[in-house]
């Protein structure tokens, strides 16, 4: 209940990218394996590109705010060449599993 009421404090860009995450979470077959870099396959991956995309953000818009959730504790970012690729924490999947209620 209490994460329900926060997220709804939250602006629009924000909860488009948390329910981003959080449809990314749910499409993902092996959704305990996503903290752990090693034991997921390409296509479980979630680029900062495609989000930009898939929200019709600005990718510089979208580096703040994922900036922000990394600095909360709620993703990792990691660079992977040019790319930079988005990994939920566990907290970011108990937020999703309290939000999907």
């Amino acid at each position: 209940m209490a994460v329900k009421a926060l997220f709804a404090l939250l602006d629009e860009r924000r909860q488009a990218i948390i329910r981003l995450i959080c449809e990314h979470i749910r499409e993902s077959k092996k959704c305990r394996d996503l903290t752990n870099p090693r034991k997921i396959g390409e296509t479980t991956f979630l680029y900062l590109t495609g989000i930009c995309k898939r929200t019709g953000m600005s990718h510089i818009t979208v580096s703040k705010i994922v900036q922000e959730f990394q600095e909360a504790g709620l993703v990792e970012i990691y660079e992977i060449g040019r790319a930079k690729i988005l990994m939920p924490t566990s907290v970011m999947l108990e937020i999703c599993e309290a939000l999907k209620e």
